[in-house]
């Protein structure tokens, strides 16, 4: 039977600097050759088609997505669709589609640092290999760690930080009920899920300890202790506000060598915070009397004031900010968050997105 190749031609190719990938869809074998300001997609197929069609095809729709997130991974960001040539090998016959009609929700003149994800094999194993129906969490978690990475407003960043950090253990919490790694009478509330997802990875040296845990006294029932709570962070979000720090000097405190803990609590002149036994862990003092936490503060500080400040916008319990200073504590407790957030999403999400799908293969295969 014959074969016919299709070529979809995006703008005046630069084989000088380009990436090449290759994937299977629906059975086709596809071929794409990204640059910085073009790209090229082949794939060829039993049947003859229009090629006005082709360029509205699922395979080459799926590729385009594909090409447009290759770019903003190795070149930072997108390019303008000028031109694009449909063409078929052996006819030769071509059509042009003048500008095209596809619009980029990062614009072209934005640049995008996704040095974190700038790995050929992750690229090529698993994000190209992976079909629109097969996008999960964990990919949905690396859709919205880029988005957030092009936003300037520290309110979008957050937004989209967190619906990253969501998706990571979205993803974890569906697999532990999938694949029963974990005990499914402790999934009743998804804070459950991720204490445990984190309590048996607790090896991992820069794992969080433990997520959204609540610190409780002997004597205190739910309410007296979320009371408590409250008023620790309104504290700490206020000390933040008054630290002389910038977004740069976390990222540097959390980066140094020794216990990151005490390197971040000096930072935010927050080591009455630090257990002295135990400096990975956390010690508060409220009201007179101390709770014990197996949180580092970097993860208490990470979980808990991002959650705070999540429920708040996203339930919309108080207004975004429109306007503010930069010694505002709404403000710098925002800062402090996506700092955070942003750090603990470089250095994991591209492992998590590749042990999800390595466990899925194994379990298929």
């Amino acid at each position: 039977m014959a074969k016919f190749t299709y070529y979809v031609i995006v703008n005046d190719v630069d084989t000088d600097d380009c990436q090449q990938f290759r994937y299977t869809y629906n059975r086709m074998e596809m071929q794409i050759t990204v640059a910085a300001n073009s790209f090229v997609i082949i794939y060829e197929t039993n049947v003859a088609k229009d090629l006005y069609k082709v360029w509205y095809s699922n395979e080459v729709e799926d590729a385009v997505r594909k090409s447009l997130l290759a770019q903003l991974i190795f070149y930072g960001h997108n390019c303008d669709f000028e031109k694009v040539i449909i063409k078929e090998a052996h006819s030769e016959e071509t059509k042009t589609i003048g500008k095209a009609r596809v619009y980029n929700l990062i614009p072209s003149d934005v640049y995008v640092d996704l040095t974190p994800l700038r790995d050929k094999e992750f690229v090529s194993e698993y994000l190209m290999k992976r079909v629109k129906s097969k996008y999960e969490s964990g990919i949905a978690a690396v859709f919205s760690y880029i988005y957030a990475k092009s936003k300037k407003c520290e309110e979008d960043m957050f937004t989209y930080y967190w619906r990253a950090f969501n998706g990571i253990y979205t993803s974890i919490a569906k697999e532990s009920v999938s694949y029963g790694t974990l005990d499914k009478d402790k999934m009743k509330k998804e804070n459950e899920m991720l204490r445990n997802w984190l309590k048996n990875r607790s090896s991992q040296n820069f794992m969080v300890s433990s997520l959204f845990s609540k610190i409780y006294g002997k004597d205190d029932d739910y309410s007296v202790a979320e009371r408590k709570i409250k008023h620790f962070f309104y504290t700490v979000r206020d000390k933040a506000a008054r630290a002389d720090w910038t977004k740069d000097d976390v990222r540097k405190a959390l980066d140094a060598a020794g216990n990151r803990n005490v390197n971040l609590a000096k930072l935010l002149c927050l080591e009455e915070y630090i257990n002295p036994q135990y400096p990975d862990s956390m010690q508060i003092v409220i009201e007179g009397k101390p709770y014990s936490s197996k949180s580092t503060l970097y993860g208490y500080l990470m979980t808990e004031l991002a959650y705070q400040i999540r429920c708040s916008y996203f339930h919309a319990e108080k207004p975004i900010l429109l306007h503010t200073t930069l010694n505002n504590p709404e403000f710098r407790g925002l800062e402090l968050a996506n700092a955070l957030l942003e750090h603990y999403l470089d250095e994991h999400i591209k492992a998590e997105v590749i042990r999800k799908i390595k466990l899925e293969r194994s379990l298929e295969g």
